[in-house]
């Protein structure tokens, strides 16, 4: 019944709205909004006439019609002469809907490129070498970004006249190669975007600026200069550091002397991560692998460097 009386009341209103407007010569716009106005009013008599509606007698017939059509008239006239304002709330209405959906949208492809920053490659982690591993790993997830400049320089550096420097540009050009053919290996090489700048760090922090990218280098001034122009820096390391065996004062370790120290007396050997041990009075056992106790650790900008004595020396001063 409640239905029967709404749709009644709808047609009966909208034809007599569509005929007066026409005859009014009335714009499509006042139309539009007129017709809004009118489905408002009914919506809101809807609620009444679901109640009115179950008195018996003639007010449960008749009333729910006659209130349709007063309420229906009613929001026909209150948003045509409120145009205006009814236009600036739709107006408004509409941006906050484009705006949560731009906001969702934003959001949702900062969840999916969480990781893959775009990382611009310094020519020192190419020769370096463990860039290569660390990929194979999948640990490192961002884009590779190598600017010709770093290319420009290995080949540089191969056709050097020193051999160690030949054979570490050669190094890196095969290490490039490698990652290039690797399938889960994001990476593009760029044209140079400044060609009138002549360093290659330089050209780095400027190509890393413009992206909004981060550098990834081992190379501790180009880390500094790059951090200082508030650019975000990965120094494969710094990522070994963290990486590294925590050694404390007093733990044995099982250590190869392999040449004599700085110091007077003094040997030195090394951690399989690459870590120095200097064993105190170790000169004597170059060459042979000795049981020594860590005495004191010390923290450098370039690492850690341990310090040891061998056992049976520190047992015979006990």
């Amino acid at each position: 019944m409640d239905l029967l009386f709404f749709t009644t009341a709808l047609a009966v209103i909208v034809g007599v709205l569509l005929l007066t407007f026409k005859l009014l010569k009335v714009s499509l716009k006042k139309l539009i909004i007129g017709v809004l106005g009118l489905i408002i009013g009914l919506l809101i008599s809807a609620l009444f006439n679901t109640a009115i509606s179950k008195i018996p007698g003639i007010i449960g017939e008749f009333m729910p019609v006659v209130i349709s059509i007063m309420l229906g008239l009613a929001g026909i006239y209150i948003f045509i002469t409120q145009e205006k304002l009814i236009l600036n709330f739709f107006e408004r209405f509409f941006k906050d809907l484009k705006f949560l959906k731009m906001t969702s949208e934003a959001e949702k492809v900062e969840v999916m490129t969480v990781g893959r920053q775009e990382l611009v490659v310094d020519t020192s982690v190419i020769i370096d070498g463990r860039i290569e591993d660390i990929l194979k790993t999948g640990f490192i997830l961002g884009k590779l970004i190598i600017p010709k400049a770093v290319i420009h320089e290995m080949h540089k550096i191969s056709d050097s006249h020193d051999n160690l420097k030949r054979s570490r540009g050669r190094r890196g050009l095969e290490i490039l190669e490698n990652i290039r053919k690797m399938k889960n290996v994001d990476l593009q090489i760029i044209e140079d975007d400044f060609p009138d700048i002549k360093e290659v760090d330089e050209k780095l922090i400027r190509i890393a600026k413009k992206r909004k990218s981060y550098i990834l280098t081992i190379d501790y001034n180009l880390n500094k200069v790059a951090q200082i122009q508030k650019i975000n820096v990965l120094n494969i390391n710094e990522l070994a550091n963290a990486l590294r065996v925590i050694i404390l004062p007093g733990e044995q370790l099982e250590i190869k002397v392999v040449q004599e120290g700085k110091e007077k007396k003094q040997g030195v050997g090394y951690l399989p991560d690459g870590t120095m041990v200097v064993i105190e009075g170790g000169d004597k056992y170059i060459g042979e692998t000795v049981n020594a106790e860590v005495s004191r650790i010390f923290q450098t900008v370039a690492g850690r460097m341990i310090f040891a004595e061998p056992r049976k020396i520190k047992e015979n001063n006990g």
